[in-house]
């Protein structure tokens, strides 16, 4: 009777260990096993826009390349570089991220991400932050890391001092004024009216200028989305918008942005966002 008892125990131990060995094999699977590219994909591009949708909530049409700039703190515009659409695709130049239509732009998701554009970005991720796509748990990892904030970095809050179409300053320009006297010199140059210049306490304070240049048209905007301060950096997030090849009225416009921010002696980096409206029948789904 003693013998049996020993026996059933060795045998529920043995059984006990079996189930945690298998439980740890088929945790592991995926590393023995990798997963091939368009599974990666599918789940990379599922996954993300599940979070957007959790996170933001659900687009009308889809979700847009720039769109996943709101969620992940650690996503950068060359990140989306060559990006695919429904009609177009992403290039990143010149430290701007440009919409670049491909044909006409005959739908209203036409900039919407496709299957293609998520193996592109998941590339572009995976050579950033040398991540080897193998298995899921790889794209955790990578998704993990775009919810990261970069280490020593902080989004800095900023005061709009004027954001309008009607600037005299003709030329497409980005600045940084910390004085007063290069101020009272920019305002003047700037302002359609004699008005009072705004005060700014330059003890605490800059000035952060972007303008778009003349443009014929109206349909041209500029503005300042998202200003991020980094150990060695603050990078300006500029979002301009041009009419593409849409009708827009003849009208003289100078779009700008002047912002207030709080002063700094490190160097100021501008990112632009540029995209071309879209114009044309619009095809809409039921």
């Amino acid at each position: 009777m003693e013998n049996k008892k020993v026996l059933f125990g060795l045998l529920a131990v043995i059984l006990l260990v079996g189930g945690a060995l298998a439980g740890v094999m088929l945790s592991n699977k995926e590393d023995k096993y990798p997963l091939i590219k368009e599974e990666l994909v599918k789940y990379f591009g599922e996954t993300i826009s599940n979070n957007f949708v959790e996170s933001i909530g659900q687009p009308i049409e889809g979700i847009s390349p720039p769109m996943f700039l709101e969620l992940f703190p650690n996503l950068r515009y060359q990140d989306l570089d060559r990006v695919q659409t429904a009609l177009g695709y992403y290039r990143y130049e010149n430290n701007q991220l440009v919409y670049k239509p491909v044909g006409p732009q005959t739908h209203s998701a036409a900039q919407m991400i496709t299957e293609e554009g998520y193996e592109t970005l998941l590339d572009n991720l995976a050579t950033r932050f040398d991540v080897e796509l193998k298995n899921k748990k790889s794209i955790d990892r990578i998704i993990e890391k775009l919810y990261g904030e970069i280490a020593g970095s902080q989004e800095i809050t900023f005061r709009t001092i004027s954001k309008e179409t009607d600037s005299q300053i003709t030329q497409r320009t980005q600045n940084v004024i910390k004085t007063q006297g290069v101020w009272v010199n920019f305002w003047t140059d700037h302002s359609v009216t004699d008005g009072p210049i705004p005060q700014i306490n330059f003890d605490e304070k800059m000035i952060i200028v972007v303008t778009q240049g003349q443009k014929s048209t109206g349909g041209y905007s500029t503005e300042i989305v998202k200003i991020i301060e980094r150990e060695n950096e603050i990078a300006v997030y500029v979002k301009e918008k041009t009419p593409g090849y849409c009708a827009a009225d003849t009208v003289i416009t100078s779009p700008h942005h002047i912002v207030e921010i709080k002063k700094s002696n490190k160097p100021v980096k501008f990112v632009f966002e540029i995209e071309e409206q879209i114009c044309g029948p619009v095809v809409t789904s039921d």
